[in-house]
């Protein structure tokens, strides 16, 4: 009863989806033999041994012994080092496996290893050490003879997954399975019908005999890497540690599967692309937002958003003055002033001159603006339209300028650098609320909203639903001015946040919130007849690439090149008058100067 209870235990292991650890495939040819493997936290290294005049030596081929090299020099001092300064292999506990194949006379090579052992018994007997590391043998196996030699606690490995007598099943320690045995592919291209299938089957049939499971040959390719983790391999063996560490320490946020799709909003085209009259442009910003994470939303919602359902779709430049790679404030200044500043720079040309925003010129139309965003209200694109800093991190002097500013509208968040601006506040005419659903029966003549900078976390983290629920009120707060029509800078901040963090499942949370905000903007845009509706990015963060995706299953993997901005284009979508205007490839100035000749065509500064 006591062994099935055991047994049963081990089963359930398995039963749950658990994090893949890594084997350091030839670990003796890394340039750092044993240490590279632990700084990456392997499960498992790998290595070959040859009894040469009574010595074991390292090395992939017998021919290839170089003296220097033994087994005790490369793995076994280096563990008792280890052992001596922490009293065990890893901080976070976890166990390590030292794979040893023998690669001739196995026999001999075994009793020498025994010996060998038994003078590092406290690295490798459980019952001197609780947090031993496994010694298991692999490829040529000694004879039950020579076996019942060396000590107890040096596990095998075995290669298949039936077959065992109840004595082999005992001294089994883990099951190695080719993966050319199975699958013929290279991680390009599609998997054939029936391999993945056959793997999984026989990765079941292994934990069933609760053994762990080491998939070989595989290539070194993040598609294979991902199916061995998809067919619940305990370990993915490679020569390229660092790469695989860092793949599967992002794994759990990298790779999302869709829980709740919304259902898209299907745009009725009946006043988009006509040349006709225009009242009000919503700008809308997605920061951080390339072509991968509204595809990566896309994959995630089913294939389909409501930003893709648009029609007149162009592309938008970034550089900045200064550089390729723009930041957030050049690349908000560009939009709303339509000069191109130096990085850091927040509505400045290259004197330190200020530059007309779009809200600074349109008032001289008798046009209201507002600036809508999920992060604190001096972020760098927010701050574009109603700010003038030599630098984005004068976040104070931002705050400050915001009583002062023309625009009718603010809904954001504070910070720790935000000052009490009550007085200043209520002596320019604003309403300021501490919660964004005051929004929604606001009539004051200026209305601000300012909440906890707490209250904008990531969408993951519960953050609600601030921006659609927002951008539908403040646009109806803003229709309902005295005026002749409405500007407004909408953000998604926290698509960049995340492209930084390089969290693919934070990413396709804000793209698909910001689809949600973009559904409410397509809709006013609708009933009105004469809002311009332009959705676009101030810059891509994190050379997102997406290798996988299931359109079924919502699922995708993301992968990110770096944790910064890149100068690739992003895109601009437009519904509603004139959306056409914003087709092709073109500077992020021209964003600017396409809405102002808008405004300037249907109106006239009084």
């Amino acid at each position: 009863m006591k062994n099935l209870i055991i047994t049963l235990c081990v089963l359930m292991t398995y039963v749950s989806t658990f994090a893949q650890k890594i084997n350091s495939h030839n670990d003796f040819q890394q340039k750092a033999p044993f240490w590279t493997a632990w700084s990456q936290e392997s499960g498992s290294i790998e290595m070959n041994v040859h009894l040469k005049n009574g010595q074991l030596y390292i090395a992939k081929d017998e021919n290839e012994i170089d003296e220097k090299l033994t087994i005790e020099n490369l793995y076994f001092e280096p563990l008792k080092e280890v052992f001596a300064r922490q009293g065990k292999v890893y901080e976070n506990d976890q166990p390590l496996i030292y794979l040893i194949n023998i690669s001739a006379n196995a026999d001999k090579t075994v009793l020498a290893l025994g010996k060998a052992i038994k003078k590092y018994s406290q690295l490798f007997d459980v019952d001197k050490n609780k947090n031993a590391v496994t010694i298991v043998l692999s490829n040529q196996l000694p004879s039950e003879a020579i076996y019942s030699k060396i000590p107890s606690y040096v596990k095998i490995d075995g290669n298949k997954v039936d077959g065992y007598s109840e004595n082999e099943l005992s001294s089994l320690a883990s099951i190695s399975l080719n993966f050319r045995d199975f699958c013929s592919w290279h991680g390009k291209g599609g998997i054939k019908p029936g391999e993945k299938e056959a793997l999984k089957a026989a990765v079941d049939q292994a934990h069933d005999l609760g053994k762990e499971v080491r998939i070989w040959n595989t290539p070194n390719n993040t598609q294979v890497w991902k199916l061995i983790a998809d067919v619940n391999s305990d370990y993915i063996s490679t020569d390229e540690l660092i790469r695989l560490k860092k793949y599967l320490d992002n794994k759990p946020t990298n790779i999302y599967t869709r829980v709740n799709a919304h259902e898209v909003y299907r745009p009725t085209f009946e006043n988009d692309g006509e040349e006709k009259r225009i009242k009000n442009i919503i700008l809308m910003i997605g920061d951080g937002m390339g072509l991968a994470q509204v595809t990566a939303g896309q994959m995630a919602n089913g294939g389909e958003l409501t930003m893709t359902q648009l029609t007149s779709i162009g592309f938008s430049k970034t550089r900045s003055a200064d550089d390729f790679t723009t930041d957030s404030a050049a690349s908000g200044t560009a939009m709303a002033t339509g000069s191109k500043t130096k990085n850091g720079r927040l509505s400045k040309d290259l004197e330190g001159n200020d530059l007309p925003t779009i809200p600074e010129l349109i008032k001289l139309m008798g046009i209201n603006s507002g600036v809508i965003t999920v992060e604190p209200i001096t972020g760098a694109t927010p701050s574009a339209f109603y700010a003038h800093q030599e630098s984005r991190g004068q976040q104070k002097q931002i705050s400050q300028q915001l009583p002062y500013s023309v625009v009718d509208l603010f809904i954001g968040a504070t910070n720790d650098f935000f000052p009490d601006l009550e007085e200043d506040f209520k002596k320019e005419g604003f309403k300021v609320y501490d919660n964004y659903q005051a929004v929604e029966n606001a009539t004051s003549d200026r209305l601000g909203v300012l909440v906890d900078w707490k209250e904008v976390e990531f969408k993951v983290y519960g953050r609600g639903d601030f921006l659609p629920f927002s951008t539908k009120n403040g646009l109806k707060y803003l229709d309902q001015l005295d005026g002749e029509g409405f500007f407004v800078m909408i953000e998604a901040p926290r698509i960049d946040h995340a492209g930084h963090r390089n969290k693919t499942n934070e990413v396709i949370e804000e793209v698909l919130d910001f689809d949600l905000a973009i559904e409410e903007a397509i809709k006013f845009a609708e009933q009105d007849g004469e809002t311009l509706v332009i959705i676009t990015a101030d810059h891509e963060t994190g050379g997102m690439s997406l290798p996988y995706g299931n359109f079924e299953t919502g699922e995708v993997e993301g992968q990110f090149y770096h944790q910064k901005h890149t100068g690739i284009m992003v895109p601009v979508f437009a519904y509603g008058p004139h959306s056409r205007e914003f087709a092709g490839a073109y500077e992020n100035t021209e964003i600017f100067e396409r809405i102002m000749k808008l405004f300037r065509k249907y109106h006239s500064v009084n």
